[in-house]
C-alpha cells in the first residue's frame, strides 16, 4: 500500500533527522522512520518558515477532508513557493492502505483507479 512504499522509500533515500510533512498517514510515518514527521490528522505542523525536505500531500486530501485542512494548506504553501522536485512511486494512493475504498469493497478487487503516490524532496 501507499504508506509501505513511503515508508521503504524513505528508508533508503531520506536522510535520519530530516523533515517530512504530510497531508494524512503520519502516525506510521512516526513509527517507521527515523524523521521529523509533522501533519496529517494531529494537525502538528513546523513553523510557518520551515522549509522541510521531504512533502507528501496525499491525493486525496483536498478541499472537503477538514480534519487535515492545515496541514493541507501548509504544504500547498510550501509547493506553491518552489524548491521541490516531485518523485513518483508506482503505487495507488489509496486512504485505506491496500484495501479498496469502502463504497467499492464488495464487488471490486483491486478497487477503483487512484493516483500514485507522489512525493516532493526539496531541490
Amino acid at each position: 500500500g501507499p504508506i509501505a512504499a513511503v515508508v521503504e522509500y524513505l528508508r533508503a533515500n531520506a536522510q535520519p533527522g530530516q523533515t517530512i510533512v504530510t497531508t494524512y498517514g503520519e502516525l506510521p510515518l512516526k513509527f517507521h522512520t527515523n524523521l521529523r514527521v509533522y501533519g496529517g490528522e494531529t494537525a502538528e505542523l513546523p513553523p510557518d518558515d520551515a522549509r522541510p525536505e521531504w512533502l507528501w500531500p496525499r491525493s486525496f486530501t483536498g478541499p472537503a477532508y477538514r480534519q487535515v485542512r492545515e496541514s493541507v494548506d501548509w504544504v500547498d504553501r510550501r509547493l506553491a513557493e518552489g524548491g521541490y522536485r516531485r518523485v513518483g512511486l508506482p503505487v495507488a494512493d489509496r486512504r485505506w492502505e491496500n484495501r479498496e475504498d469502502p463504497e467499492w469493497h464488495v464487488f471490486t478487487n483491486p478497487g477503483p483507479a487512484a493516483p500514485p503516490v507522489v512525493l516532493y524532496v526539496r531541490d
